[in-house]
């Protein structure tokens, strides 16, 4: 073999070494945690990190001027730290050599100096914590609006406990350790300001102190810091699986309930929680040998100061002032690097929490709507289809397969069109286009002649209403529940809209009536009430078009022959789009467009479908015979 060869057969085993101890590692992780060691060693990437540090920094602008004054405060108080050891030492030495008045006298201004000195540190902080309530505001209000005008296809495959986490838990941290990273700075300058003090008076009994603080901070950068950003990145995967599945158990608590799955879900949360003690354990241990260590080295630093001290004192090498001023602020040695290993470690913290605040705050990572600027004066509510094809991307952005193949139709204004096909033939993907749920991959959707992406978000949103199968209700009242589309309606206007889709019996038997609590997700609603709640709130808004996705699926037959005929009504100054699987709900429809494979097959009223589409026949016989 050649030297390069050899080399390259080096190169192989070690990196074959390393790939077998990290599936080791992954093994013991996916067991013991429930995530990826991988994932969490994974080295960030530096443009990527240097981009998060900017749009951090872009944040805490609104209190910059605060966060420089505060800080230049405690830096110059840090500076002068020095003084009060120069007096207390002053002040022993006094004592030491009688001079009684003018120990009394000295006692009263260092008093007086340390006064100062921690009011002026009580008012820093004051002020710090006020700023840092405010950039908290501003970063939680930035980020609810972030996630609210982010696209929906950005929601489709993301853990909805992991987004709270890092709303909640991680902006915490953020906020409390960058606070503490800044008081840390000030802390070294003090430390450093003593130090340099004592050096002068006994270099000796300094370099001493120095030498063993310099050990322990060491020991502190190999071991501790090593693992802390590992282990809070484990913490945080954990956390966000428990929040996911606590928020599914309560958002979904009907279903769970219902399906009698309730042992599946506690099973789950019982090996997640698992999963967070023996992190917690984990976490435990590593943290206890920091500490046997730590008190080992001060231990013997102890044992070493006082044997040293005892024998300068011995020889008339220090005065006893000097000595009671070293034994008073020996800590200055020994928290000089205490501060620069946990300032290490603190920064991990607050980097790790900022990397997470910045995946929904940064938009490469979590891209944000983006609207046209013309806007319809009088919206008729035509709507058409020019050769859209479209297709879902999975979680890494690749595009999956095709679900709407070149689809071309019209529906003109104030007409009512049923949308039938199969289940899964792509009708409702049509309906997330409209309103631009999704954008389509190729062709164009219009609004009375306008392609929906050059409109506005008022204009466009504000000309559909969509009620869904399973429409979501806010754990708010009936009327909140209402006026959150129209804010001005009267409680008249309520019960006349609730009238109309036969749900004003339901709200006037409760006590409370408009103001009854609907609870999350509408849980003090049958499937029906819910329904019928959405299709009031969408008439109340008064959208020029309005579409409903199965939004009679959960009424009776009785109920459902009403919604239609208020749906009917509509027509005159609506255009009406109907999605169903009951094609008996849409036969009378002025159109009905019949989807197959993601493309239109044909178009038509139900008679002429009934003779020019086998399909359609076919599934509308089949029906029948179910029924």
């Amino acid at each position: 073999m050649t030297k390069e060869e050899k080399k390259q057969a080096r190169l192989e085993k070690k990196q074959a070494r390393l790939e077998k101890k990290l599936d080791k590692k992954e093994k013991i992780y996916q067991e013991k945690y429930g995530v990826s060691y991988r994932k969490l060693v994974k080295k960030s990437d530096k443009k990527e990190s240097k981009q998060n540090k900017k749009l951090l920094n872009s944040l805490l602008r609104s209190e910059k001027k605060i966060i420089i004054i505060c800080s230049c405060c405690m830096v110059l108080l840090s500076i002068i730290s020095f003084v009060p050891a120069y007096l207390f030492q002053r002040y022993n030495t006094y004592l030491t050599l009688g001079s009684w008045d003018d120990a009394i006298k000295l006692i009263f201004i260092y008093i007086a100096i340390g006064l100062v000195m921690e009011l002026s540190e009580i008012a820093i902080y004051f002020f710090l914590r006020r700023a840092s309530g405010r950039i908290v505001r501003n970063i939680r209000n930035k980020m609810n609006e972030k996630i609210l005008n982010a696209k929906y296809e950005s929601f489709k495959l993301l853990n909805t406990g992991e987004v709270l986490n890092k709303i909640q838990s991680n902006l915490s941290q953020y906020i409390d350790y960058w606070i503490k990273v800044i008081l840390k700075y000030c802390a070294i300058i003090d430390c450093l300001g003593m130090i340099i003090y004592s050096t002068i008076i006994s270099p000796f009994i300094a370099s001493i102190l120095l030498g063993f603080g310099l050990a322990r901070w060491i020991f502190n950068i190999i071991y501790e810091n090593k693992v802390t950003k590992l282990v809070r990145k484990r913490e945080n995967a954990i956390s966000d699986k428990i929040a996911g599945v606590n928020n599914e158990s309560v958002r979904g608590m009907q279903d769970v309930k219902l399906l009698n799955v309730k042992n599946i879900v506690l099973e789950k949360l019982y090996k997640y929680n698992e999963y967070k003690i023996n992190a917690a354990y984990d976490s435990n241990n590593k943290t206890t040998i920091t500490q046997l260590i730590n008190n080992l080295i001060v231990l013997t630093r102890n044992l070493v100061f006082f044997s040293m001290v005892a024998i300068f004192l011995r020889d008339n090498m220090v005065t006893l002032g000097t000595v009671m001023m070293f034994f008073s602020y020996r800590g200055s040695f020994e928290n000089l690097f205490w501060y620069l290993s946990t300032l290490k470690n603190q920064k991990v913290i607050r980097d790790v929490a900022g990397d997470r605040l910045c995946e929904i705050l940064d938009d490469s990572k979590f891209p944000v709507e983006v609207f046209g600027d013309k806007t319809i004066k009088n919206i008729k509510g035509k709507i058409e289809f020019k050769n859209v094809s479209f297709a879902y991307s999975d979680q890494k952005d690749k595009k999956g397969n095709i679900v709407l193949d070149k689809v071309s139709f019209v529906v003109e204004p104030n007409k009512c069109v049923g949308i039938v096909g199969e289940s899964g033939a792509g009708k409702t993907t049509i309906i997330n286009l409209i309103p631009r749920l999704y954008d389509c991959d190729s062709g164009k959707v219009l609004l009375d002649n306008k392609d929906v992406k050059t409109l506005n978000e008022e204009t466009l949103r504000g000309a559909v209403s969509v009620v869904s199968q399973n429409p979501y209700i806010f754990n708010i009242s009936f009327a909140e529940n209402l006026r959150i589309v129209k804010k001005d309606a009267t409680d008249e206007e309520l019960i006349d809209i609730a009238k109309k889709v036969n749900l004003d019996s339901v709200i006037l038997a409760r006590e409370e009536g408009l103001e009854t609590k609907l609870g999350e997700g509408g849980l003090q609603l049958s499937g029906g009430q819910r329904q019928r709640l959405a299709i009031a709130r969408a008439l109340l808004r008064d959208s020029k078009v309005l579409i409903f996705d199965e939004a009679t699926s959960a009424l009776d037959n009785e109920n459902q022959r009403e919604i239609q005929e208020v749906i009917s009504k509509l027509q005159a100054d609506h255009t009406v789009i109907i999605i169903a699987h009951r094609l008996s709900t849409i036969v009378g429809c002025d159109k009905l467009i019949f989807i197959n494979g993601g493309k239109v097959i044909a178009e038509g009223t139900h008679s002429e479908l009934m003779k020019n589409c086998k399909e359609y026949n076919d599934l509308y016989k089949i029906e029948n015979k179910m029924e």
